[in-house]
């Protein structure tokens, strides 16, 4: 399978590693704490115990989330493979709906209109609109066939229109359309527009350091899971980088 037809794995993936090895990291520095924790503690480590088994508490909920949903979307959309497909007008619209973007497949001449989230391939962004292509499933979740590439679903089919801004693509994409597809491949570009999410990671830190109790390594740590887990969910939504 080519690397072109696994892009929203390879992005999951690489957030859900991170978001694992951060919450490892930070399972690791409490348990530290507990074990350094002496049998008649004094009034602070005892205080420090009870925050470390409280984050514990969280980490392990977080990281069993994760490892659940993660498993929920492989296994729901390698069904869509086995689906029979059938070929459909399609129409490729972007959204911006405050701090993320989303693409949207939305079927041409259906009534009720249907359209459903998807996660980001390059070739969307040169998509004709509308164009023919198979569509898979018939169900809650579809799939769409670019040539050898596989287009997942990011969300379920819904006939509400999304809310935000939304631009269709051009009837016949120009040629900076190409450019835009190019420079929206890596996935350094996709992090690095996703690090937008991040801003509000620092004030959640502050949020749990007070309700906690600890100080600026309990800040520390709140932010940078927040930031994580601002990623891994702009993957799991399939942000759009283009």
């Amino acid at each position: 399978m080519s690397g072109r037809r696994t892009r929203a794995l390879r992005h999951g993936a690489l957030t859900s590693l991170l978001t694992g090895l951060t919450l490892g990291a930070l399972a690791a520095i409490n348990l530290a704490v507990l074990a350094a924790t002496p049998t008649r503690p004094t009034p602070a480590q005892a205080g420090a115990a009870d925050r470390a088994i409280n984050h514990l508490a969280v980490l392990i909920l977080l990281a069993t989330v994760i490892v659940a949903v993660d498993a929920q979307r492989l296994l729901t959309r390698a069904r869509l493979r086995r689906a029979p497909g059938r070929a459909l007008n399609v129409r490729r619209v972007r959204q911006q709906h405050r701090l993320i973007s989303r693409s949207w497949i939305e079927l041409d001449g259906v009534v009720p209109v249907q359209r459903f989230p998807v996660y980001f391939d390059p070739a969307l962004v040169t998509l004709d609109s509308p164009t023919r292509l198979p569509v898979h499933g018939d169900g809650a979740l579809r799939a769409l066939r670019l040539g050898d590439r596989w287009v997942y679903p990011s969300g379920r089919v819904r006939s509400a229109e999304p809310p935000g801004r939304l631009l269709d693509n051009p009837t016949h994409p120009d040629a900076d359309a190409g450019e835009r597809a190019a420079r929206s491949a890596p996935l350094r570009r996709q992090l690095q527009v996703d690090g937008v999410l991040l801003a509000p990671a620092p004030f959640v830190g502050i949020f749990w350091a007070l309700l906690d109790g600890g100080g600026v390594v309990v800040w520390l740590g709140a932010t940078v899971v927040t930031a994580v887990l601002a990623l891994w969910g702009a993957a799991m939504l399939g942000s759009d980088p283009s």
